[in-house]
């Protein structure tokens, strides 16, 4: 999941809230891994092999359904009253 995310982080930059992502890193870092794993693998990426393998079919299910989920997030409750 991190890999994908983090793979195609500039393409979903654009297109939803910022605070989306910065509050999705920003647990993923202080839960979940380190900041230098993270950085490890936005340095790869944008400046190494651009390329992601797939090789856990369900894995990049989960990823795509994630990111889905961060480019459009549920409408606030209180805003749908």
């Amino acid at each position: 999941m991190r890999v994908w995310v983090l793979a195609h982080m500039a393409d979903l930059e654009n297109t939803f809230a910022p605070e989306d992502l910065v509050g999705f890193l920003y647990t993923l870092m202080r839960d979940h891994t380190v900041p230098g794993v993270v950085e490890k693998i936005l340095q790869n990426h944008c400046h190494g092999d651009p390329i992601v393998h797939y090789s856990n079919k369900h894995l990049e299910g989960y990823a795509r359904d994630v990111a889905r989920r961060l480019m459009n997030p549920l409408p606030d409750a209180s805003t749908t009253h």
